[in-house]
């Protein structure tokens, strides 16, 4: 039987957003929100969705987002 993933809710502040970002990007030299797409690219150019990609993906998205002025 398969069961559903446990979803949990905490409220982060930006600055703690920002800090997560940048030990992300300390991870990965080279890396920012600018480039990170491409990031993972292959030699032809496609892109490779792996789950550092989405983990990358999740984080400029969410710092985008509170960064946005509603």
């Amino acid at each position: 039987m398969k069961t559903a993933a446990k979803i949990t809710w905490r409220t982060v502040t930006i600055d703690e957003l920002r800090a997560d970002v940048a030990a992300f990007e300390a991870a990965h030299p080279g890396m920012n929100r600018d480039n990170y797409i491409d990031m993972f690219r292959d030699e032809r150019g496609e892109l490779q969705e792996t789950d550092e990609f989405f983990r990358a993906l999740r984080l400029y998205r969410m710092l985008e987002h509170a960064e946005t002025p509603e």
